[in-house]
């Protein structure tokens, strides 16, 4: 069996721009004011996951592939942080009883 790794198989150029999205977004959902709807970051999640399957399967190498795959793992990484907050805000104390 050959070694695609080392032939370049796979998803050549977009383990770089995947990284970059996924340090970017949760610094990018980090700066919102406040929280929106948890469906609304669902729904950004779905998308982003979608779109980035799509660059990685149905794409051919370019710059717009990569920049495609850094803004949907951008979208899904804010995507999680965000619903992540919704739920660590659900769970929260009243100020009431602090």
């Amino acid at each position: 069996m050959p070694n695609t790794a080392q032939q370049g198989g796979g998803a050549p150029g977009l383990l770089l721009p995947v990284l970059a999205g996924a340090v970017l977004g949760p610094t990018l959902q980090l700066q919102q004011p406040m929280l929106w709807s948890a469906w609304v970051y669902a729904a950004f999640g779905l998308a982003a996951l979608v779109t980035l399957a799509w660059a990685a399967i149905k794409m051919r190498a370019s710059g717009r592939r990569a920049l495609l795959a850094l803004l949907a793992a951008l979208a899904l990484t804010a995507a999680t942080c965000g619903l992540r907050a919704q739920w660590f805000a659900a769970s929260a104390l009243q100020t009431q009883l602090r």
